[in-house]
């Protein structure tokens, strides 16, 4: 990905974001751009997903970069099926109270970017760009739901004036299944260089490991404690601590006292707070990524974020191929790629835990390499490339009548 020699002014222009969140992700990160560019006119809808405690849709009107108005939406407990179409009718309930025409609609996920299609039909939007965070074949075990949920999503694609895609092998993967129009580019996840976060301590463990996750299958979770476990034979004062929680959470801590090994894996659960989250992982050696290679994994077609965590804060990563952003790891030597197995993911561990000088430089090398994702450069690309083309393909953006 290039990194641009300047940024593009977005004064003149205004926006629509609409997702589902539970944690802050991109298009948390993506508002937090549009604000410090100085846009014009910004709403940001945030729906609730299905498990979080939190029932409430929520709209924030920011002006200028000052929030304006804060709207909520009654907490409508509902199975899964039911939020959906729910979620729709408030976005285009808040569409209408914010009461003024957008230059563009980014919404996250399929239903979201068809409400945006919508809007445009309606005359409230000008533009509509489909973010795709997510994307896998088999997303719905039940196949009309899975059939219904692709068909949504051909028709974003094919309709939405772009669509975002976290990777190249998103786009690859909707060629397979015959769609082949629209405008679809990579926007990858992007990092919060270390240089740029605030009292983040730069002395770390030089023995500590971590692992930050959803402590689920998919994510090698099988390997980590017996790699480990010979790692210590080997290394006594190695550490792992392991951030997160999830279904094998249990299991993995069973595997832990059984392994004798207590004293060295640390672990810290769930923590919302993503400023102590990075303030842990700045003061770790290395970083794990041990993803399982199974194409019913949304790693094989997403940006995972784990790896990007890992580099922000100057950590190399012990990764697997699954994604493609492993070989931008090995090509900046900012870490190593290894097989899923638990020997050749416990070699790794040991070379970096003994080679002072290696992990020095896949350090310096991973916060370089952090500083090409940042979500500045990440986002003024996939900007400048959407309004480019937009303008080439049709007409200009000045239009008064949706700043």
């Amino acid at each position: 990905m290039e990194v641009l020699d300047h940024t593009p002014d977005f004064r003149d222009l205004s926006f629509i974001l609409v997702t589902h969140s539970y944690v802050d992700g991109p298009t948390e990160a993506l508002r937090d751009f549009l604000l410090k560019s100085g846009t014009r006119r910004l709403a940001y809808i945030a729906h609730p997903f299905h498990f979080a405690p939190e029932k409430k849709s929520v709209m924030l009107l920011y002006e200028k970069g000052r929030t304006i108005k804060t709207i909520k939406s009654p907490a409508i407990p509902a199975p899964q099926l039911i939020l959906y179409p729910k979620d729709s009718v408030f976005t285009l309930l808040f569409a209408l109270i914010a009461h003024r025409r957008y230059s563009f609609y980014v919404g996250v996920d399929p239903l979201n970017a068809a409400l945006g299609l919508f809007l445009k039909s309606m005359g409230f939007v000008r533009y509509v760009v489909f973010y795709t965070i997510d994307y896998v074949p088999t997303r719905f075990n039940f196949r009309v739901l899975n059939s219904t949920y692709h068909a949504v999503d051909r028709f974003c694609v094919e309709h939405c004036d772009y669509t975002w895609n976290l990777s190249e092998a998103m786009t690859e993967a909707r060629r397979r299944e015959g769609i082949v129009g629209g405008k679809q580019i990579e926007v990858p996840l992007g990092t919060v260089p270390q240089d740029k976060q605030s009292n983040l301590s730069r002395n770390y463990e030089h023995e500590r490991a971590v692992f930050i996750g959803h402590l689920r299958k998919g994510h090698g979770l099988e390997l980590l404690i017996p790699a480990f476990s010979q790692v210590v034979k080997k290394v006594p004062h190695a550490k792992l601590t392991i951030i997160g929680a999830g279904p094998l959470e249990q299991s993995l801590r069973s595997a832990v006292r059984d392994r004798n090994l207590s004293s060295s894996v640390d672990f810290r659960g769930y923590i919302k707070n993503s400023r102590e989250v990075k303030q842990i992982i700045s003061r770790c050696a290395f970083g794990l990524a041990p993803y399982e290679p199974t194409t019913e994994s949304f790693t094989w077609f997403a940006d995972p974020g784990k790896p990007k965590e890992y580099i922000s804060c100057g950590l190399p990563v012990i990764i697997t191929s699954v994604p493609r952003f492993s070989k931008e790891i090995q090509k900046h030597e900012a870490g190593m790629i290894v097989q899923f197995d638990e020997n050749d993911l416990a070699a790794a561990m040991f070379l970096l835990l003994t080679n002072q000088g290696l992990l020095d430089r896949m350090r310096l090398n991973a916060a370089e390499l952090s500083k090409k994702y940042s979500w500045t450069n990440v986002f003024t690309r996939a900007l400048a490339h959407t309004i480019k083309g937009i303008s080439n393909a049709q007409d200009s953006l000045s239009s008064r009548e949706y700043l």
